[in-house]
């Protein structure tokens, strides 16, 4: 992998010379926080890339979602994140793929609801890392926080599409472009999420290359698709909690500092509101596979 100095999404028109805007953002794991990556807008599309190489593997050793338990709150978020599955058509009897399902809890809150044919994939977690799980073919593929992981977007598109069923749902949720404000990293390092982003789309840049590899939409949110009513269990909660914490990720699966509410009075606000107001700076978007395929 090089340098990313020009937008894989439109290289004539976004280059790293030309760009909007950079800013120098800190990782977001607590073990790399004294490191800044350069972040950077295209002029073109407007989305969002990080410049330096870097080795992702060494960077996910000791990766914190590795904690990721299926706990009270997990559980919540999941009840809302299956329905909007439902509405889009899934159904129990259905083959489902969660294709960067990191430590596999989603997968295992599917099956715990009926969903048994739910298997997960994540090349860097050793008990979901089998190849061979992409050689099936699945009614419905979900992708969450996955695609702005990767170097070449579209050809881990491309891997994504050829085992879905043609007609099949594809599920992509990721972080919006036009809705963070590089100045301002501070407010959103959760979704610029350094080093671990590689790429993070502008709306306009999502759906030309969704278009261009035969999906059509079925379904926008401009949410995560967790973010739910409930106290505590919503996106603008989270980030302000985060970001309360020293604005590292570890701080989500640590016990919460004893006085951290006395420090952030304003986490009670996010806590039982932060719903409304959120930043809408995450994408939920449902696409249906073309019978042609790609």
């Amino acid at each position: 992998m090089n340098a990313c100095l020009s937008c894989p999404f439109c290289p004539d028109r976004g280059h790293f010379q030309q760009a909007r805007e950079k800013a120098q953002v800190p990782a977001i794991v607590r073990a790399f926080q004294d490191q800044k990556f350069t972040v950077w807008r295209c002029a073109g599309c407007g989305s969002l890339h990080s410049k330096e190489e870097v080795n992702l593997p060494h960077y996910y050793e000791g990766y914190p979602f590795a904690k990721h338990k299926l706990d009270f709150w997990s559980k919540i978020a999941y009840r809302k994140r299956t329905r909007d599955l439902v509405k889009q058509g899934v159904r129990h009897h259905h083959k489902i793929l969660d294709y960067g399902c990191g430590a596999g809890v989603y997968v295992q809150y599917l099956r715990d609801q009926g969903y048994v044919h739910a298997v997960g994939y994540d090349p860097y977690v050793e008990s979901f890392a089998d190849p061979k799980k992409l050689e099936a073919e699945y009614d419905a593929v979900l992708a969450q926080d996955v695609i702005e992981h990767a170097d070449d977007p579209g050809l881990m598109l491309q891997e994504i599409l050829r085992c879905l069923k043609p007609e099949g749902l594809l599920y992509l949720g990721t972080p919006l472009a036009n809705r963070i404000r590089l100045k301002d990293h501070d407010r959103y390092a959760m979704s610029l999420h350094q080093p671990y982003h590689r790429h993070i789309f502008s709306k306009k840049a999502l759906l030309a290359m969704t278009k261009a590899h035969g999906l059509r939409v079925t379904g926008l949110s401009q949410r995560h698709c967790t973010d739910t009513l409930t106290p505590t269990v919503n996106t603008r909660f989270l980030h302000e909690f985060i970001r309360a914490g020293g604005n590292v990720v570890d701080v989500g699966f640590e016990p919460p500092p004893e006085d951290i509410w006395k420090r952030h009075p304003k986490l009670l606000l996010f806590a039982f509101l932060g719903y409304f107001f959120s930043h809408r700076s995450e994408l939920s978007g449902y696409f249906r596979k073309s019978l042609a395929g790609t």
